[in-house]
């Protein structure tokens, strides 16, 4: 029997993509979600397992999974909002316990609250959300009025963009696209 004991969170699932039963998925680990793989969910107060049947890349901090079995929009559509686990033995396997624990991964959840500042070292504003409905990943940024004028800016969180990231004291450094704090 599965319980929250012997279970690990890797995820959420956000939403539902596509008609043909694609998910959305965030995790922090998206190198152990590949078919055949075993996660779980909660289903009315009881842990069930699912089998990943493929995956793809979807964004920075999330996936697009398909589970067996599951090939319609309608059949998975009640898993939206669910904390997504993997067994513990199971993840165990998958990472080896050597392995480095500051990973070069970003998570957009991670994201919110951070201070944004430039290439130049100036705070931006503050990450209040983000949107990742389609290929290009924006973040929501309100920006202090006293040094951009009191707006919320959308601020493309891309690779080619991204300069940093300090968990510790909370900020975020990207390469701000010219012109884009003067719109």
């Amino acid at each position: 029997m599965i319980t929250v004991d012997n279970i690990t969170p890797i995820g959420t699932i956000l939403k539902t993509h596509g008609v043909k039963g694609e998910l959305t998925m965030t995790t922090s680990i998206p190198e152990v979600i590949e078919p055949g793989v075993c996660i779980v969910m909660d289903v009315d107060g009881i842990f069930v397992p699912f089998f990943i049947a493929s995956t793809r890349s979807k964004s920075v901090g999330s996936i697009l999974i398909t589970i067996d079995g599951y090939d319609t929009d309608d059949a998975v559509r009640y898993l939206t909002g669910k904390q997504v686990y993997m067994p513990d033995d199971r993840l165990r396997e998958l990472i080896p316990e050597s392995e480095d624990e500051d990973d070069d991964n970003v998570y957009l959840d991670d994201l919110n609250g951070m201070t944004l500042i430039d290439e130049e070292g100036r705070k931006v504003g503050v990450v209040t959300g983000y949107d990742d409905s389609t290929a290009n990943v924006v973040l929501a940024v309100e920006c202090d009025p006293t040094d951009n004028g009191a707006k919320v800016i959308y601020v493309p969180f891309a690779a080619d963009l991204f300069m940093d990231i300090d968990y510790t004291n909370r900020t975020l450094q990207l390469e701000i696209p010219e012109g884009l704090l003067e719109l």
